[in-house]
């Protein structure tokens, strides 16, 4: 057996007990069984690769008991239970998946003291901190040297939080979606010389705040859906010179003179609205 899923199956702890050694098993997915109290048995799988456990611990400290999975690439541990979020207050044990790549902790309510406690995640490509509005800084982020897609979508960040990223040389892809207190984007492009794909939807960005963005010579997909303050076409050229693809829809406006053609757009789609212009791909 190499895959396993008991996605909600009421599972309790003395079910749990009874699962027996699985050497092969590759995948488990425990989803929205939120009756496991403690995840000792996964000691029983030594070659889990794939681990999904979102929606699904009851009490705090029930993630903590992951034993060591010296094998394990993915783990979802995304953490709303019936509407309620289950904290992490200690990250310590991530350093029992040496081959981590994709790590989901969207909706644990971290803060500062828990991402203190992050260990170095030397393989980690993929990192998904999705809802966690109490995040102060993100310096802990220099312990993921090879992190290549993050996500920060609302997370409550602010121009302040975002100075504190670490330059983080192989990142292509950053999601800053639902950030409404975000007004100014500095140093991304110095911080992340390698990025591809914005993604700003649903920030509330007006002119003044892409005029003041640096110069991003390295993105070539962005995302502003639901921005609903025009911004100039002249603005985009000047601070995304080597865009390739614009994503927006009927809630993101686009002012200019004439019909837009952003020099190195090549997919687009325009519909005219007066003397601006929204659109949708």
């Amino acid at each position: 057996l190499k895959q396993l899923f008991l996605k909600r199956c009421c599972l309790t702890q003395d079910v749990i007990k009874t699962i027996p050694e699985f050497e092969s098993l590759e995948i488990l997915n425990l989803s929205f069984n939120d009756k496991i109290t403690s995840l000792e048995f996964l000691e029983r799988m030594p070659r889990l690769k794939d681990l999904d456990l979102s929606y699904c611990d009851s009490k705090q400290g029930t993630v903590e008991t992951i034993p060591e999975l010296k094998e394990l690439q993915i783990l979802n541990l995304y953490g709303r239970i019936n509407d309620n979020v289950i904290p992490l207050t200690s990250l310590k044990f991530l350093k029992r998946m040496p081959k981590l790549i994709y790590l989901n902790l969207g909706l644990r309510d971290l803060d500062e003291c828990a991402t203190e406690t992050i260990p170095e995640i030397k393989e980690l490509l993929s990192l998904f901190l999705t809802e966690n509005m109490n995040i102060t800084s993100l310096k802990f982020l220099e312990r993921m040297p090879k992190l290549k897609m993050l996500s920060l979508k609302s997370c409550n960040i602010t121009t302040e939080i975002l100075k504190t990223l670490p330059v983080m040389p192989h990142v292509e892809v950053i999601c800053l979606d639902y950030n409404k207190t975000l007004t100014f984007i500095d140093y991304l492009n110095e911080k992340m010389p390698k990025l591809r794909i914005l993604l700003i939807s649903h920030c509330d960005i007006i002119e003044e705040h892409v005029k003041n963005m640096p110069v991003f010579h390295s993105v070539e997909e962005l995302y502003l859906q639901n921005n609903k303050h025009a911004i100039s076409v002249d603005c985009l050229n000047e601070k995304f010179p080597n865009l390739k693809k614009i994503n927006i829809d009927n809630n993101t406006y686009i002012s200019c003179n004439k019909f837009p053609l952003l020099e190195c757009i090549n997919e687009k789609k325009f519909v005219r609205l007066n003397d601006e212009y929204y659109g949708m791909i």
